[in-house]
This record gives structure tokens, C-alpha cells and sequence, in this order.
């Protein structure tokens, strides 16, 4: 970021910067002071703390109940593929089991939703929740 500018005394916010001024750090400052979040030393992971991770609950509650009026399963896969897993699938498709994959238009709409982590490579400095 830039320079920090002197805490405005009119907001008595204990925050460097306004929403106006720098939104990128200003924000940072409002999920760190209001105890959301704590950085951590890899870019794009974050320590979600008791406050955040409650409302990821809630959130998490209502939605799952209204998907699950549209008869969407949760499911998991994992968050890594293997290298063999990815030639295989070069060669199209073979490996995965007949029971999982969708054979035709009949076993669509597939509707399924996974609660998970995501991990983006080519990114760097996401902004926290947004």
C-alpha cells in the first residue's frame, strides 16, 4: 500500500485510510481490526476467525437449505489431481467410474454442490470475501 495517513479523529475508527481513499486498504484494515480475518504468509490464504467463520456458517446453512429444496446433493472431490488422474483423463475420460459419470441427457441436470476451498496459481493478493 501507500503512505498511512494519521487516524481521522472525526471517525474514531482506529483505521489509516477511507473507503474513498485506498478501498484496497481500507477494507484490509476492516476484516483485520474487525477480527474476521488474519493474513497468513501464502498468498491468497487467510485464517478465518470465530466471527468470519460464523457467518460462513449461517451462510452456508441457508443456502444448503434452499438447494436442497432443488434436489441438489453435496458432494466432495478432491482439491488436488494427480498427474496420473490428468493423463488419463487426456485420453479422455477413461478411469472414472460408470456408477459417477453422466452417460447421457437423461442424467442431466447433474446437481451437484461442493463446500470447499479453491486454490488459483496464477493469482496473486486476493482481496478477502470478495
Amino acid at each position: 500500500g501507500g503512505k498511512k495517513k494519521e487516524v481521522k479523529k472525526e471517525t474514531g475508527l482506529g483505521l489509516s485510510f477511507t473507503k474513498d481513499e485506498n478501498f484496497g486498504e481500507w477494507y484490509s484494515e476492516v476484516v483485520v481490526n474487525g477480527e474476521m480475518i488474519e493474513y497468513y504468509d501464502i498468498s491468497g490464504c487467510y485464517i478465518l476467525r470465530p466471527w468470519a467463520m460464523s457467518i460462513w456458517e449461517n451462510m452456508q446453512t441457508f443456502f444448503d437449505a434452499e438447494i436442497k429444496k432443488m434436489k441438489v446433493k453435496n458432494c466432495y472431490f478432491p482439491l488436488f489431481v494427480s498427474p496420473g488422474v490428468l493423463q488419463k483423463e487426456k485420453d479422455h475420460i477413461e478411469g472414472f467410474a460408470p456408477e459417477v459419470r453422466t452417460k447421457g441427457h437423461r442424467d442431466l441436470p447433474l446437481k451437484l454442490n461442493q463446500w470447499c476451498n479453491v486454490v488459483r496459481w496464477e493469482f496473486s493478493n486476493p482481496t478477502p470475501f470478495i
